[in-house]
């Protein structure tokens, strides 16, 4: 069955004491002062209060430490000034005997774990690289209430690091090199924190401290997955955990609040011994639809609550949920690329409903007219598409209605509204494919950042056709924006400051109605490289934007690969910007590029940002170096061979580094440009179909794209070494290297290149 909004595990909340938590914050002068502040966004959200410590003054704090309820160590806490944190041994013991929670973030360096040791027997904990630079998640212990209340926390961050801890430690996570990547030990009321990631979230800061609180009373009661739950007879356990040093004698209270407003109690009683857990089985009977909530309580002797969990919900489903599939974009038609067809997502959850008596039909209806009709006698199963075709549509207001009858009988009923949008002068538009079309033209986009309104006429001659530009104040935007239309060039309008610390739609609001007819505007562009706090506004400016400016796409870029799924929820357009030079592989791209496609779901595009800096340069010049001109043009072709549907470099010039400072780079850049401007447009519309991996040698990336006449095959080298490729070309005996002025032969179905480092080869057949 289909469920939303499940309950996974339950803490709990002291009761009578809502305030929030008095937090620590220890910080180093590392990068002048890098991660003093990553938490100020956040905790004004939790409305926390926060002092911040620097790691070389403890000696003056260290007194303080019955005034916190958590110290917290931010990135690099103990990473310039390293101060020995282990000679006040009995200050932290204390702390964490007491009920403090002591939280170890960015634990990849020795200085930030090797002083654990002193803390005593089994306390100790060690740090090493993983096997490479962004390693996923592999595995989370995911009962655990750290990760479920009030917030269910399904991975933690990919990691470059992994934490090797004592004996004494419970490991809670675990990268894929099989390592603890986040590590938890217990002491008194209290307990220590260690991971590699960073910086947390709002979601998983509210996790720690529910679970303190819980941590304090002893006892931590968790409700086991109930994804499973159905109307009907359900077996839920209830998961006591006793984290004290002597056994417990537990009473504990699930108080279920019913769709209809009823009550329902139920007391277990368990003996849990020390630092065990116990499961108490318990038998539910659902038999409404609709939003339950859960509440748990310990009991004292006397029956009376002395923790309580804030509630928790569980939603059971209407029997038919119905969801647009197609059109994608925006779930509207528009007569610029005008959609075939409807396609409506159908979920049933039937409980005393047989299947075989239920039949359904789908219309499209306007103004009480049906248009278009499809009957489904059969029902295929509970999840299925079904397919409605479109006649050609007059822009206005339209429903698609899909009414479930059982035995002749309306049994359920669900409307979707599908607006068409009339063809409007300078409209961009994205089509079922995530191509882009502007003014009525399939468009493929080639930008690049921070481009000076006087340096326009030179992104033309480079074969640029886009680039961003400031939306944050309107005449220079509206300078920018006449200046980039006179010379043909379409802007990605960048509103960042909207949406960092205080969100200000309104200020936002007034540029989209300032531009919104503008006939360079490309997209708008909500915020650069938001985190998770940020998600909020994020949700609210996309939402904004869609009720009042139907024409232009919202576009947004992710630096997190964690959170790809959440931010490109709230975004027409999903960038992603994995700069891998010089730390890591240019392997990345493609690693980015396939999560970020697992992200959309295929319901949006994914556009690739290619490293054209050097990174390291914003702090020392003379450090680090950018992308070699083989390297660039291996991360835009990895981009393309994983589905980019548009490519803008990193940056123009953006003070010590972009491509005005590269020659070399920059004559490169051209030449990709002059390969994009003839493949974009084609691989928009060609059905793409990436080659097997066990095919492949590992970090070789190949994909085809099959048109009408003919067929593109894209390969790169991702590896530091020669390679021989063999590439399956069936039906054809001849096949062309597109920019390389040479042919090769295409013998028993394949073709056999040989690939020098980083290399990339474009092959052509026709049909």
């Amino acid at each position: 069955m289909f469920l939303v909004s499940i309950l996974a595990a339950i803490s709990v909340t002291a009761v009578g004491q809502p305030q929030p938590p008095n937090v620590a914050l220890i910080y180093s002068d590392y990068g002048n002062f890098r991660h003093r502040d990553d938490y100020d966004a956040r905790f004004r959200e939790l409305k926390w209060p926060l002092t911040k410590l620097e790691n070389k003054d403890i000696a003056q704090w260290i007194g303080r430490l019955g005034e916190y309820d958590l110290v917290l160590g931010s990135a690099l806490f103990n990473y310039s000034n390293v101060q020995d944190f282990g000679q006040y041994r009995d200050q932290w013991l204390k702390f964490m005997a007491d009920g403090g929670g002591l939280v170890l973030t960015d634990c990849s360096y020795l200085p930030h774990v090797n002083w654990l040791k002193a803390l005593g027997e089994g306390w100790e904990m060690d740090c090493e690289r993983c096997g490479k630079v962004g390693t996923p998640m592999k595995w989370i212990e995911a009962a655990h209430p750290l990760f479920n209340v009030p917030h269910h926390i399904a991975r933690v961050k990919d990691t470059w690091s992994h934490l090797l801890p004592g004996d004494g430690y419970d490991v809670l996570t675990k990268c894929e090199d099989d390592h603890a990547t986040t590590a938890l030990r217990s002491h008194g009321k209290g307990f220590l924190l260690a991971t590699n990631y960073w910086a947390y979230g709002p979601e998983l800061c509210e996790n720690i401290w529910a679970f303190l609180q819980a941590h304090r009373g002893g006892l931590v009661p968790a409700l086991a997955d109930i994804s499973g739950c159905h109307l009907g007879e359900n077996e839920v356990r209830l998961g006591l955990w006793n984290v004290t040093e002597r056994p417990v004698d537990a009473r504990v209270q699930l108080e279920i609040k019913r769709p209809d407003g009823r009550t329902e109690r139920r007391l277990e009683q368990a003996h849990v011994p020390a630092h065990a857990a116990r499961d108490v089985p318990l038998r539910l009977k659902l038999e409404q639809r609709g939003e339950y909530e859960f509440i748990v309580s310990v009991l004292d002797r006397t029956g009376q609550s002395r923790y309580q969990t804030p509630p928790a919900r569980l939603h059971i489903p209407d029997l038919m949920q119905m969801a647009l599939v197609a059109p994608q974009y925006r779930g509207a038609v528009y007569q610029m690329a005008p959609a075939s067809k409807a396609v409506a997502s159908i979920v049933l959850t039937p409980w005393k409903e047989k299947l075989q008596d239920l039949s359904l039909s789908l219309s499209l209806r306007r103004a009480g007219r049906t248009l278009a009709a499809k009957q489904l006698d059969g029902l295929p199963g509970e999840q299925f598409d079904l397919t409605l075709p479109l006649p050609g549509l007059e822009a206005g207001e339209y429903s698609l209605v899909g009414v479930l009858k059982a035995r002749g009988r309306v049994v359920a009923r669900r409307e979707i509204k599908l607006p068409v949008h009339p063809r409007r002068p300078n409209q961009v538009v994205i089509d079922q494919r995530g191509a882009t079309w502007v003014n009525g033209e399939l468009y493929f986009p080639v930008g690049i950042y921070h481009v000076h309104r006087e340096d326009l006429p030179k992104i033309v001659e480079l074969g640029f056709n886009c680039c961003q530009a400031w939306g944050t104040r309107e005449e220079k935007a509206r300078n920018f924006l006449d200046e980039a239309q006179r010379l043909g060039v379409k802007v990605i309008l960048e509103m960042s400051s909207f949406l960092r610390g205080k969100t200000d739609l309104e200020g936002m609001r007034k540029i989209v109605t300032a531009f919104e007819e503008h006939p360079a505007l490309l997209t708008w562009y909500t915020v650069d490289e938001p985190r998770g706090p940020m998600l909020t506004g994020c949700r609210a400016a996309y939402t904004m934007i869609r009720e009042i400016e139907p024409d232009h796409p919202v576009y947004l870029v992710m630096c997190s690969p964690g959170e790809f799924d959440r931010f490109g929820a709230v975004t027409d357009i999903l960038a992603v910007d994995p700069y891998p030079i010089p730390h890591s592989s240019v392997n990345r791209v493609a690693d980015w590029m396939k999560r970020a496609q697992a992200a959309v779901r295929g319901r949006r595009p994914v556009w690739m940002i290619p490293q054209a800096h050097n990174q390291l340069a914003y702090r020392d010049k003379t450090k680090g170096r950018g992308p070699t001109p083989v390297e660039e043009r291996n991360m835009v072709y990895q981009g393309l061979i994983y589905g980019a549907k548009g490519i803008i470099y990193y940056p123009w010039d953006d003070g010590p580094c972009g491509l005005t400072h590269d020659p070399a780079l920059m004559a490169a850049v051209k030449q990709i440009n002059a390969e994009l401007a003839q493949l974009g447009p084609r691989l928009l519309t060609y059905e793409r179909k990436l080659l097997p991996a066990d095919s492949l040698p590992e970090s070789v990336h190949a994909a085809s794209f099959t048109g009408k006449t003919e067929v593109l095959v894209l390969a790169a080298n991702g590896r530091s070494e020669r390679v021989t490729l063999r590439l399956p070309l069936a039906g054809a005996t001849q096949a062309e290297v597109l920019f390389e002025g040479r042919k090769l032969a295409v013998e028993d179905g394949g073709l056999e290149d040989d690939f020098e480092p980083l290399a990339v080869h474009v092959y052509r057949v026709a049909r």
